[in-house]
């Protein structure tokens, strides 16, 4: 793969979930033109949480700490 496609795929779904934290790997995939996998590797690398973990209020408080132990 093209790593300079990668980094704006990046960059774009970063963005995307910005703007709206409950979108699904699904819609983030359709949206991007890429597998559900490819949204689900990219999430991991970028230390993005699944949707659960994101629309959760104090969801970014709990994956902090998951992080730091």
């Amino acid at each position: 793969m093209n790593s300079a496609k990668k980094v704006i795929r990046h960059e774009r779904l970063f963005k995307m979930l910005q703007r709206n934290p409950f979108l699904t790997d699904e819609q983030l995939a359709k949206n991007l033109a890429v597998s559900i996998q490819t949204i689900r590797l990219d999430r991991l690398s970028l230390n993005i949480p699944e949707l659960r973990e994101r629309t959760r209020p104090d969801g970014r408080k709990r994956a902090g700490k998951a992080e730091s132990h």
